[in-house]
């Protein structure tokens, strides 16, 4: 992976929020971090049954397994923001436990700030881009410092902004909840399974108990979300089975099954078919 001045291309960016306009983009990258800095403009972050209405200067540190929706609401946009992985900001070492209560799930993540606080962010944010344009043999070490400063920063503040209900939040955390469970597929990889396999691995990430998604998912798509996960689950065992050479062993541990019998048992539950049935003959390794 290409490197300048040590910083890895793919762990760290910084844009201006200027450069996008009002374009609201999507979250494309599942493993980053992202931290905006926003000081003007009027906004709105939608996230699962909850909303943020951000008027004034405010930063904002969103959580890469966390579906969330952006809708800018005035013409004019300005700030900052950085997209950064978990490995780049520990920089491969232990890392710092003053920060996991920032970075955990469940944490609001807007926070409005108070007369005087902008100028630090600002001075943080500017002296970090200054150094994304060095060549310093040593930047990707700076880089990180003034990301770690940043954050500090950020912890240091009082309390997160104020949130609201949306009106219509099942429609909304269905959506979300589809949407989460969409960005694990496809696949890519066996040592890599599905981290999200039933409806309570969801409802943590999306701020709501178990029993309020289930109704939820059920009013909105007339399906439960168990019945959502397996055909996911059976789509892409489908996939792996007709065109990759994975074992049926590897198939059934990326798909988060703890034993291959649990894998063929459920797969010829909802199919008839056994795996092997449907898997194509060049395909089969024993």
């Amino acid at each position: 992976m290409p490197s300048v001045g040590g910083l890895q291309a793919g762990q760290f960016a910084a844009y201006s929020r200027a450069d996008f306009g009002q374009v609201s983009l999507p979250y494309q990258r599942r493993d980053f971090y992202k931290l905006s800095l926003l000081t003007r403009g009027t906004s709105q972050l939608h996230q699962a049954t909850r909303g943020w209405a951000i008027a004034g200067p405010a930063v904002v540190l969103s959580h890469p397994l966390v579906p969330h929706a952006w809708e800018t609401l005035s013409d004019e946009q300005s700030g900052l923001f950085c997209l950064f992985t978990p490995e780049f900001l520990h920089g491969g070492a232990t890392a710092d436990q003053a920060l996991s209560p920032l970075l955990a799930l469940g944490r609001d993540p807007v926070y409005v700030l108070e007369p005087g606080q902008l100028p630090a962010f600002e001075s943080l944010f500017s002296q970090l881009l200054t150094e994304l344009g060095t060549d310093y043999p040593h930047q990707a070490t700076v880089v990180r410092h003034y990301l770690h400063l940043l954050l500090h920063q950020l912890q240091r503040l009082r309390a997160p902004a104020p949130n609201f209900v949306h009106p219509t939040a099942a429609d909304r955390l269905a959506a979300l909840f589809l949407e989460l469970l969409a960005r694990q597929f496809p696949v890519a990889r066996p040592d890599q399974p599905l981290q999200l396999r039933a409806p309570q691995d969801f409802a943590p990430l999306l701020g709501v108990h178990v029993n309020y998604l289930n109704r939820a998912v059920r009013a909105v798509t007339g399906k439960t979300t168990t019945a959502h996960l397996a055909e996911w689950r059976l789509a892409e065992a489908r996939r792996l089975l007709q065109h990759t050479p994975w074992s049926l062993t590897d198939i059934a541990e990326a798909l988060g099954f703890a034993y291959p019998t649990h894998f063929h048992n459920f797969f010829k539950h909802h199919t008839g078919l056994t795996p092997q049935q449907v898997r194509q003959p060049q395909a089969l390794v024993v």
